[in-house]
């Protein structure tokens, strides 16, 4: 798929670089559609180096899919999420990365990453872990995400800002 970066975001301070690039859209590789969601790849630099990053996904309505009787909102990320909520003032995150374990700077990410979802107006974040990966399942509940899905595979954490521990 073609992925179009339209603006980016940056914010400096000493020697931490913190960015948003936006991914305006993807083109379907086969029937040419266009897919129109929103992401956001967000990273963040220590002494220029790259020392972590995570996708944002957008949510959007989705036109034929309902969840009793509702509209949902969808986030499609290799495929389709669905979500029966109020407002699109939640997003997804997938992928977070730290270079290393045990430096912080997953903690750093996320206290920017925090502060730059309040600035859009977002109230909450999702986040799936693997039901294995037991060090990330407490990464994200040290963080103040809330367990609110147990799956086969998966578990689904959810993150009111409001109540996100720095």
């Amino acid at each position: 798929m073609d992925m179009i970066w339209i603006k980016t975001y940056e914010n400096f301070e000493g020697n931490v670089t913190y960015s948003a690039k936006v991914k305006d859209r993807y083109i379907h590789p086969v029937d040419k559609s266009d897919m129109s969601f929103l992401h956001e790849y967000f990273t963040c630099k220590v002494n220029g180096n790259l020392v972590a990053s995570c996708l944002i996904l957008y949510p959007r309505i989705s036109p034929n899919k309902f969840i009793k009787g509702e509209p949902a909102y969808s986030i499609y990320a290799g495929h389709e999420y669905l979500f029966a909520e109020k407002d699109d003032r939640f997003v997804m995150i997938f992928d977070l990365k730290a270079k290393k374990t045990g430096k912080g700077y997953g903690r750093i990410l996320f206290d920017k990453l925090v502060e730059y979802l309040t600035s859009k107006n977002i109230l909450k974040i999702y986040q799936d872990v693997d039901i294995d990966n037991v060090s990330a399942q407490r990464f994200y509940e040290r963080l103040g995400f809330e367990l609110i899905h147990k799956g086969v595979s998966k578990l689904r954490y959810q993150l009111l800002l409001k109540n996100y521990k720095k």
